[in-house]
């Protein structure tokens, strides 16, 4: 229930929440010269394919047991009913698999901004977020030079504001106490 949308020099995150049909959305809006990092990592298939299967799997048995029961007695009305229902389930879970195998790998695709870190839940299938970070690419890093060249990088000079920036550095407390925390937990 929710989509993401190109404009000029941004893009536009609109989630959606409900049950079937959103019944509220937030929009949330990022700047290309704001976006610091899109990061996607693939994600394995694998579980959603046990699921499915599983379900096709937890529904064959009944249907199996249904269809065979009764020895050599007509086919009843609930008996048919019953074996109709149960392969509409088969069938709506063997239709899922196969979508899932057909649509490719999934991923989670990140976008980070000075502010936060958001997931970009309309991209999660692993070549269509690709394409779409190769579309993004080249509009991003147009915006992001222009910005160094204009010199606004964070609200002031962009040599300063890049010279002022210090290495990372750990406090000299941490190590012991990690230490201490690691073998009060022993």
């Amino acid at each position: 229930m929710s989509s993401l949308w190109k404009g000029a020099g941004q893009l536009i995150l609109v989630s959606g929440s409900g049950f079937l049909f959103p019944f509220r959305e937030d929009y949330k809006r990022f700047r290309f010269t704001d976006v610091q990092v899109i990061s996607v990592a693939k994600r394995s298939r694998s579980m959603m394919c046990f699921v499915y299967g599983a379900g096709i799997l937890i529904f064959l048995l009944p249907f199996l047991l249904v269809i065979t029961a009764g020895g050599g007695a007509p086919f009843g009305l609930t008996r048919a009913v019953a074996a109709s229902v149960l392969a509409v389930i088969i069938l709506i879970f063997l239709g899922l698999l196969i979508r899932h195998i057909i649509l490719g790998p999934t991923c989670v695709c990140e976008i980070q901004t000075s502010l936060s870190r958001d997931r970009l839940s309309p991209l999660n299938r692993y070549h269509r977020t690709l394409e779409v970070i190769d579309s993004l690419h080249p509009e991003i890093e147009a915006s992001q030079t222009e910005l160094l060249a204009t010199g606004t990088l964070a609200g002031g000079d962009a040599a300063s504001a890049i010279e002022e920036r210090k290495p990372l550095s750990v406090s000299p407390l941490v190590v012991p106490t990690f230490s201490v925390v690691f073998l009060f937990g022993l």
